[in-house]
């Protein structure tokens, strides 16, 4: 009984809770797009490989990674008419990132043969297993942040309004 008055009370919220909630999620949705669009913007730097293997970041060059953000950036901030100024900023907060992030892609690699390694053995070693998991899911989360820092720091550069226009393009070439 106990539970059907806690359902009742979540149907019986005032319009105003729930277009607060509404409010909200939509606010989240959209803050999201954005950061997503300037996320999507920065980690098309380094969507580019040596072979035909996805995923085979360990022989990305920085300096092709660079040029490549560049391109990236040149279009998209050319989209929104950034000033020169902003595209400056933009080109070295990307810049800085490839830079931070070149360690942990070489060390993508090393960790695939250390993968390797271990499961070619007669009895597989499951601690060895989880000290690499451990340490990719750390490096993973370090990226990630970085990724973040990244996002923020060229969405500070960037207008609310340039960033909105930002989130409309990255729509257009979402798959």
């Amino acid at each position: 009984m106990s539970d059907q008055n806690i359902s009742d009370s979540n149907v019986e919220q005032p319009d105003s809770h729930r277009r607060r909630t509404r409010h909200g999620f939509f606010g989240g949705i959209f803050l999201g797009g954005v950061l997503g669009v300037l996320l999507a913007v920065t980690i098309g730097a380094f969507a580019q490989f040596d072979g035909p293997r996805v995923g085979r970041f360990a022989s990305l060059d920085p300096e092709r990674a660079m040029d490549r953000a560049e391109l990236v950036i040149d279009f998209a901030l050319g989209q929104v008419d950034a000033t020169d100024a902003q595209r400056a900023q933009v080109t070295a907060v990307v810049q800085a990132a490839i830079e931070d992030l070149q360690p942990t892609l070489a060390e993508h690699g090393a960790a695939h043969e250390a993968l390797r390694e271990i499961l070619a053995q007669p009895f597989i070693d499951r601690a060895a297993l989880e000290e690499l998991r451990a340490a990719r899911m750390q490096r993973a989360d370090e990226a990630s942040q970085r990724l973040v820092q990244t996002l923020a720091d060229a969405a500070d550069v960037l207008t609310q309004e340039q960033r909105v226009e930002l989130m409309a393009l990255g729509e257009r070439f979402r798959h």
